[in-house]
């Protein structure tokens, strides 16, 4: 007439469904010596990162900025946190924060040359990520700022001219440079 509680644990080594029955060995001569159990194993909970967008700037001008979006978005099943987000030279931008699994975050990323030379390197996102890749490339060229460049031509030796008459020659100003040239006056 008495009872005896036994602990049964349950403790998958795989992401599979387990199964089957326990069986009490005993001398009952009768009763019922078998109850079945069941379980599911399941994945360990982990944020998966991933990287995507268009970060290849093109030319812009030194002294410029322009911005493109870096997404950053958590397969996983578990939140992701960023605790910071590394840039090359030339490059810049700032998020940190959770990211729900299944979601995403837009991140903008901004270039802005400070010389003529071309830049690129990789972005690295820091997180708690268990697996995914953590790095993107960038790329941008910085291009000089327009200037004009004046350039004076023509023969402007008149020789001999008797008083009172008139001569003319031709000055020829030509801009070499690649903006607008405003003349604003000619000194004679």
């Amino acid at each position: 007439g008495s009872n005896q509680i036994v602990p049964v644990t349950f403790k998958p080594t795989t992401a599979i469904s387990y199964g089957g029955n326990i069986v009490v060995s005993s001398n009952a001569g009768s009763g019922t010596n078998t109850i079945s159990c069941s379980g599911v194993g399941t994945s360990i909970p982990s944020s998966v990162i991933s990287l995507s967008g268009n970060l290849s700037f093109g030319n812009l001008q030194v002294g410029n900025s322009s911005s493109l979006n870096l997404t950053i978005t958590n397969t996983g099943n578990s939140d992701l946190t960023i605790s910071s987000i590394s840039y090359p030279s030339g490059f810049s931008g700032t998020w940190s924060g959770n990211i729900n699994p299944g979601s995403n975050q837009i991140v903008p990323v901004t270039f802005s040359p400070t010389s003529t030379i071309s830049y690129g390197g990789t972005i690295l996102v820091n997180s708690n990520a268990g697996s995914g890749i953590s790095t993107i490339t960038c790329s941008g060229t910085g291009t000089s700022v327009p200037s004009p460049a004046i350039s004076l031509s023509g023969n402007l030796s008149f020789g001999n001219l008797q008083i009172g008459t008139t001569s003319t020659n031709s000055l020829t100003i030509t801009n070499t440079g690649n903006a607008t040239l405003s003349v604003s006056s000619i000194s004679y």
